[in-house]
């Protein structure tokens, strides 16, 4: 088992990203010394019966450019080698060489580089804490994420840290509660990219459970400033909010709309963004939950765009909903393939809200090939009938194209009171 976790912890170290200029001679001269470190805890993993381990920190020394023949002799050794070393032998191993390799890291994430490059260098600084996330590291993370010139640059990289810094990463929690409790956090998880706002409510203590509101911006992607939004109409309710950074509320991926996401990211999943959004904001709600108390079934809305992942995860995922009540919302029929349908107990308390004057109330920007938010919400009320859905409500309301925010939370109160 511990074998196992101590693989786990060193995938992708120091997969370090090309972006930038070249590296100048300082930071060469470091990566070198990195490189020789990694190769003497390989030899190490060869000699003593730990190939596994070592292939997994063959891959780091790659990455910190060895030389070829230095590479291509530690993969033959590591080749002839069986496993027979024990846990235990390993742990101790990685003891001795992983806070040699650690420190060289640390020279290198502190080397003077130009702001081209900062991406590169925040690598070195989680690498060397992905391999050794000692108290006085960590202190010295903390440090470094309080020190950012934005608060929302430095939540992503706290959230990175966490991530490779496994147990080690708690040193963070009274940062993020504060931040969390005093506005919007930014929030991240260790096993996916996805990203989301979350405010507490200024009432939270630890120990106790809350309800968790995961609303979905539209197509203008502004997340955070959805989030505030809600968290204001959230007033003193005793209610998490999530305001997750999404793709698939939006058209165009813009790098621009979406800068806490590399490049790369937006790529890859252009084509699959709910593949994207539903692990993800899944991933946030278990770090939410941990941490913060989050209760298992959430509250869902989405405004306009947003309504795409909130009628995917009521769809596909009744038994964690605790109620839904899209605003203004867009359906494309997400969600309808492989549902597992309501269930006897005729599903969750759903309630679907349009505007009276919505500008997109019959088409959408006045495209009569593109229907609006009453056709789409027919869709919407016709496919939850289908899957068995009884306990649902359709509400216009005098509003124009809104997330309806106080609406919302009247939903949950009546919900939370029993009341439906």
């Amino acid at each position: 088992m511990l074998r196992a976790i101590l693989t786990a912890v060193l995938v992708a170290v120091l997969t370090l990203p090309a972006l930038g200029g070249e590296p100048g001679k300082k930071e060469t001269g470091l990566r070198a010394d990195a490189a020789k470190a990694v190769l003497t805890y390989v030899d190490w993993c060869a000699q003593n019966g730990a190939p596994d381990a070592g292939k997994t920190a063959l891959a780091a020394a790659k990455s910190l450019g060895a030389p070829e023949d230095a590479l291509t002799a530690a993969d033959e050794a590591l080749d002839d080698a069986e496993q027979t070393a024990d846990d235990a032998a390993i742990k101790k191993a990685r003891g001795i060489h992983a806070p040699k390799i650690a420190k060289i890291l640390d020279k290198l994430a502190g080397t003077k580089h130009a702001a081209e490059d900062d991406e590169r260098f925040v690598a070195y600084r989680l690498d060397a804490i992905r391999w050794d996330a000692s108290k006085s590291r960590m202190k010295k993370a903390v440090g470094w994420v309080k020190g950012q010139d934005d608060d929302d640059h430095g939540s992503l990289l706290m959230a990175r840290a966490r991530g490779v810094a496994g147990e080690a990463g708690s040193v963070f929690d009274s940062l993020e509660l504060d931040r969390a409790k005093k506005g919007l956090l930014l929030l991240g998880s260790p096993d996916h990219d996805l990203v989301g706002f979350v405010s507490l409510p200024k009432s939270w203590k630890k120990g106790k459970t809350y309800p968790v509101l995961v609303g979905v911006d539209g197509a203008g992607s502004n997340h955070k400033g959805y989030g505030v939004k809600s968290a204001s109409a959230r007033g003193s309710r005793d209610v998490i909010v999530l305001s997750p950074v999404t793709l698939s509320n939006t058209n165009a991926l813009a790098k621009k709309t979406y800068p806490h996401y590399p490049q790369s990211v937006l790529d890859e999943w252009d084509k699959k963004r709910l593949d994207f959004d539903g692990p993800g904001v899944d991933a946030l709600l278990r770090v939410i939950s941990a941490r913060f108390g989050g209760e298992d079934k959430v509250f869902l809305t989405g405004f306009s765009g947003g309504g795409q992942y909130t009628y995917y995860k009521l769809l596909k995922d009744p038994e964690h909903v605790a109620g839904a009540a899209p605003a203004c919302a867009n359906f494309a029929g997400n969600g309808k393939q492989g549902a597992p349908g309501a269930g006897d107990d005729g599903g969750p308390p759903v309630l679907l809200l349009t505007g009276e004057n919505d500008k997109h109330r019959e088409f959408t920007h006045g495209d009569k090939n593109s229907p609006g938010i009453e056709p789409q919400t027919d869709h919407a009320e016709k496919t939850l009938k289908g899957l068995g859905y009884t306990n649902f409500e359709r509400r216009m309301v005098k509003a124009g194209h809104s997330p309806l925010h106080n609406l919302v939370y009247e939903f949950i109160d009546e919900v939370l009171a029993g009341k439906r």
